[in-house]
């Protein structure tokens, strides 16, 4: 039984019974604890309370180790705290070196009171018996897009207008096709769409992607497109020679194919530039051939060679942009509304784990005066971390800090 799960932050100190059939059990245990700072009040040989104040936010551990020497049972006589009394025992040795030590590995069943109750426990009924009505973000998304947590990207085909030798290869295609499978391989990213025709980079900035491309990009949070500025192919014909020791090297060919370019990720709805990954890579590849007509002039499937090189490590250092994130769909309060728990999107199987710290972000939407178009601002109204209360389908996030009221359809994000 895991000590951590029953012990909460309380308003009152938690009293404790340590029994034992050894005197010196309870001697060592008591004077240890005494020397750590927590008030440690004797009973009689056998039995001693320890009272714990909430300052100490009591954290529970415990080890199990040993043959019979002496018996050891930890019991909560709380009863106005928890809705029943339990009790631990366990047959172990103990001496005196082994507390001194270290008390989490000496070889008796005992409990430690360190510097905090595990905060991210809680107990929702009991601790946040309120619920609070909220409104509504103005950028709330969609019913559907509430139900899933990864991060949604669109591809866009990379522009390779640039270069002939990219556009015969069909390469801005290819590679966005590569750069799509290498996302979803992650597991922390859906793609939504991979869209064929390129746009050029003067085009978003000018926001002309939304009429170029209407609703295909709803409820997506990123947008990938790049840009191939060089590719180039070069063959070398190496003639036959003589060795030194006798016999000849047979003529080869040898041919040396590089591509380079930028894969820019976009924050959407803002269109606003994450980042700018830049990729050089190059392949090379020979072959026996007896004249230098024999060649190859091009090599579409050469240059084509480089992507996935090229983008395994830009889909490496991409993956901050993807932290797991969530939505706000409700909130509770304990009742004296100081303590705050919200309950999101944010699940088992999209990064929701005990202890990770989030950011509480609003997404407002507004008309720029200057172009009379939408744009979408994003701030931080506060800080939580995700408690033990974690499910398929949903996870509760305790509230840290917070900058002004929450509202249904707020994000919540696994901070990097």
């Amino acid at each position: 039984m895991q000590f951590q799960n029953y012990f909460k932050i309380l308003s009152k100190p938690i009293v404790f019974n340590i029994k034992g059939n050894s005197s010196d059990v309870l001697s060592i245990s008591k004077s240890f604890l005494n020397k750590k700072g927590f008030p440690v009040a004797s009973n009689g040989d056998i039995t001693f309370t320890i009272n714990l104040s909430p300052i100490q936010k009591t954290k529970m551990y415990h080890e199990y180790v040993g043959t019979a020497n002496a018996m050891v049972s930890i019991e909560d006589t709380s009863k106005s705290i928890f809705s029943k009394v339990f009790k631990i025992s366990g047959v172990s040795t103990l001496s005196e070196h082994y507390v001194k030590e270290d008390i989490l590995h000496s070889s008796i069943f005992i409990f430690v009171a360190c510097n905090g109750v595990n905060p991210n426990v809680i107990n929702i009924a009991n601790e946040y018996p309120l619920k609070v009505s909220l409104k509504k973000s103005s950028s709330a998304p969609s019913f559907k897009t509430l139900g899933k947590s990864g991060m949604r990207v669109v591809v866009i085909n990379i522009d390779d207008h640039f270069n002939q030798t990219s556009k015969e290869s069909n390469l801005g295609k290819s590679m966005a096709s590569e750069l799509a499978s290498q996302l979803v391989k992650t597991k922390s990213v859906e793609v939504l769409k991979r869209l064929e025709e390129p746009v050029f980079l003067k085009e978003l900035q000018q926001h002309e992607l939304a009429k170029k491309y209407g609703t295909s990009l709803e409820n997506a949070d990123y947008l990938l497109t790049g840009e191939i500025t060089n590719a180039t192919f070069i063959n070398r014909f190496h003639p036959q020679r003589s060795r030194t020791e006798g016999g000849v090297t047979p003529s080869w060919g040898a041919y040396r194919a590089c591509i380079r370019g930028t894969i820019n990720l976009f924050k959407l709805p803002s269109l606003q530039i994450q980042e700018v990954f830049p990729f050089k890579e190059c392949s090379q590849e020979r072959e026996p051939i007896s004249r230098p007509k024999n060649m190859k002039q091009k090599s579409p499937a050469l240059i084509i060679k480089n992507i996935p090189d090229a983008l395994e490590d830009i889909v490496s250092d991409m993956k901050k942009y993807f932290k797991p994130k969530g939505y706000v769909y409700a909130m509770r309060t304990s009742s004296n509304g100081k303590k705050k728990v919200l309950k999101t999107t944010l699940n088992r199987g999209f990064g929701a784990v005990e202890g990770r710290k989030i950011e509480i972000i609003r997404v407002e939407k507004e008309i720029n005066p200057l172009s009379g178009k939408e744009d979408f601002t994003e701030f931080i109204i506060g800080y939580g971390t995700v408690s033990n209360v974690i499910t398929d389908q949903y996870s509760f996030i305790t509230v840290d800090s917070l900058k002004s009221q929450v509202h249904i359809g707020d994000v919540v994000k696994v901070r990097r």
